[in-house]
């Protein structure tokens, strides 16, 4: 039960089928390229249980994410978390996807 104060790393290549999940659209790196089909994964979800934070990593594509590739790019996105489902990976990829800049996201 999260009644505090909650962090945990979510990015991990042990096989964990929740830490698999992710997003792909494309992405626009500042310098102006486009990266088609880039891979938007939830690399750590921390908060209370008033609001949580996801962190987002983006890399061109899930291969160079699960080679350990760095990150083209970064972003964060705050959701009030459903206390009722444990699984606040889940939550956050939800609530990427009702915000428009990810409506056209799609799962992998």
């Amino acid at each position: 039960m999260l009644t505090d104060i909650f962090t945990a790393s979510v990015a991990s290549e042990d096989g964990n089928k929740e830490n698999n999940m992710a997003l792909t659209q494309n992405y626009t790196h500042p310098s102006g390229a486009v990266i088609q089909n880039a891979y938007y994964k939830i690399t750590s979800i921390r908060g209370s249980k008033d609001k949580m934070t996801a962190d987002v990593s983006v890399f061109v594509d899930a291969a160079a994410s699960n080679s350990g590739k760095p990150a083209i790019g970064f972003a964060s996105h705050d959701f009030a978390p459903d206390l009722s489902i444990s699984n606040f990976i889940e939550q956050g990829y939800a609530s990427m996807k009702a915000l428009d800049e990810y409506s056209s996201a799609g799962d992998v």
